[in-house]
């Protein structure tokens, strides 16, 4: 069975104070290229025959760091990018709570995607990154192993919908912490995936702030 690491990205000053990123091109911060270097050896370790990323810099940063290790080459994949979360981005959670309090309500108690604000929705979301997962893995050996590098909402998303389930109303798997990987298998047994490992990192404590999606 192929195995898929999908490897959220390192920290950045906005994950540092709690502002929604999504499309927005933030680049890691030095506590997060930190991070990307010490989980680099870890996932190294499970000799990666393709290493893909997000076109965003904080995951092209984040999946060089194992490529400097492993000796391979970073290539990107446009399904891979965060969710767009509209006029919210560079907005912490608190300010949009105090202008959207109705929106912010469904967002965060809903799994809802609220009207006017230009969110993506979350089976957009994750549909895109399920099919980057498949894709990545199509044609490979029983022990090759892929490395995907992006984002905690997609690929939170993602996972779930190669579990079979809707992220329109499922939301099981927790966010993915930065720098926190995750190890799928794909299988015969439906749903035809399945998850080794979740939101794992250096340390057995949480390593970062929590992802805003």
């Amino acid at each position: 069975m192929a195995k898929l690491v999908v490897w959220r990205h390192g920290q950045t000053d906005y994950n540092l104070q709690g502002r929604v990123q999504g499309v927005t091109d933030i680049s890691l911060n030095a506590a997060g290229l930190a991070q990307a270097e010490a989980a680099a050896p870890i996932i190294a370790a499970y000799k990666p025959v393709k290493i893909i990323a997000s076109p965003l810099e904080r995951a092209q940063q984040t999946a060089q760091a194992l490529a400097k290790l492993s000796g391979g080459k970073v290539a990107s994949d446009e399904r891979l990018i965060e969710r767009s979360f509209g006029i919210w981005e560079g907005l912490t959670g608190k300010e949009i709570k105090a202008d959207w309090p109705q929106e912010f309500k469904q967002w965060r108690g809903k799994c809802a995607t609220p009207d006017g604000i230009g969110m993506e929705e979350r089976d957009a979301v994750g549909q895109r990154s399920a099919a980057a997962m498949r894709d990545a893995v199509e044609g490979l050996g029983t022990d090759d192993t892929v490395v995907l590098v992006a984002h905690s909402a997609v690929l939170t998303m993602g996972a779930t919908c190669l579990l079979g389930l809707d992220p329109n109303s499922w939301s099981g798997l927790l966010s993915l912490g930065n720098c926190a990987w995750g190890v799928l298998h794909n299988g015969l047994r439906p749903p035809g995936w399945a998850i080794r490992q979740w939101n794992v990192s250096v340390t057995d404590s949480s390593n970062a702030t929590p992802a805003i999606w």
